[in-house]
């Protein structure tokens, strides 16, 4: 109150002059009251723990696998066939090294003579030229004639038998004396129903 109206009230009877010195007095100030704490946004501490409901979204269907196309089709085909021709060509090189393994490690070298011992491969007449010894041992059927990379081999009947064990389609000679002529392995003989002359040696 402004001291004109406090005198005004003293004077007139309405305020003693005591109350009057009280109200006039500063009040003291009470202490703020303390609100919740809150978090970011003005929320509540407790409204932390609510999951925050945003709006609806609509959830995706799984997405179908898609089909591969025909260029990955074709693709996937032609290195399936690469892969099985590789494997087939691996196998073939691994029997063919074998083969000249046993054929290196068992042939006879030194057969070279000016006799002639003469075999049918297929449509082709064939010959090897041999020592009297040797024309002996193959006409009895104790040697048999093999090829390796356009030579020709002698070897026993027992490597002879594991050539053909190993690949029946390898080129195997081996006389029988009672045949008119000589069994040849891995290759079909054309003229069977042929006899030979009796003065030609087999």
């Amino acid at each position: 109150m402004s001291d004109s109206l406090q005198q005004q009230l003293i004077r007139a009877g309405l305020v003693s002059q005591e109350r009057a010195e009280e109200l006039a007095k500063p009040k003291p100030k009470k202490p703020p009251r303390k609100r919740p704490t809150t978090a970011k946004g003005g929320k509540s501490g407790s409204d932390k723990t609510k999951p925050k409901m945003g709006p609806a979204r609509r959830q995706r269907p799984p997405a179908k696998p898609s089909s591969p196309s025909p260029a990955a089709k074709k693709a996937a085909k032609a290195a399936e066939i690469d892969a099985a021709a590789e494997a087939e060509l691996a196998q073939k090189r691994e029997l063919k090294a074998k083969i000249k393994k046993l054929i290196d490690d068992n042939s006879i070298t030194e057969f070279t003579g000016e006799l002639t011992f003469n075999y049918v491969v297929g449509e082709r007449v064939r010959q090897v030229f041999v020592s009297q010894e040797y024309l002996d041992k193959i006409s009895a059927g104790d040697l048999a004639i093999t090829r390796l990379n356009r030579q020709t081999h002698l070897v026993t009947p027992d490597v002879a038998q594991q050539l053909i064990d190993l690949n029946p389609q390898w080129l195997v000679v081996v006389n029988d004396p009672n045949q008119e002529q000589p069994q040849v392995s891995g290759e079909e003989d054309p003229y069977a129903d042929y006899k030979v002359p009796d003065d030609m040696h087999w």
